[in-house]
């Protein structure tokens, strides 16, 4: 799935890839940040945060996301 790393305010930082499974590691610099659905996407809608991440250290986010499938 393709989602976006944001800050916090909602500021797009960059676009990424989950893989297979539905995981995914990002290396970011410490700060606050959330992860969407592209805005040009319809779906899977897909929401979480936020996160803060410590400098020398990883945070788990994880991230439901809506099929739209009922």
């Amino acid at each position: 799935t393709t989602l976006e790393l944001t800050t916090a305010d909602g500021d797009f930082v960059r676009r990424f890839t989950s893989d297979g499974n539905g995981t995914y590691r990002i290396d970011v610099a410490p700060g606050t940040y959330a992860i969407r659905s592209p805005p040009d996407q319809t779906l899977p809608h897909c929401a979480a945060g936020p996160v803060t991440v410590v400098a020398g250290g990883y945070s788990t986010l994880d991230v439901p996301c809506d099929s739209g499938i009922r």
